[in-house]
């Protein structure tokens, strides 16, 4: 049985940063952001974009180890 993920959003505060992060870790092609700021992962697996106009939310807080 196969186990692969179809598609996978992440999303940042600072794109730049997990950009470098993700693709070094991992070694992901991940393009340039488009006009939405939303960046593409290795063709059309999946997506990185910036979450700065979310805000931030006191008290919530995610993440991924």
């Amino acid at each position: 049985m196969n186990n692969r993920v179809d598609y996978f959003e992440i999303g940042s505060p600072n794109p730049e940063a997990s950009q470098a992060f993700y693709s070094g870790m991992f070694g992901w092609q991940i393009g340039a952001p488009s006009e939405a700021q939303y960046r593409t992962v290795d063709g059309d697996a999946g997506g990185l974009w910036d979450t700065t106009a979310l805000g931030e939310h006191p008290g919530q807080s995610c993440r991924c180890t």
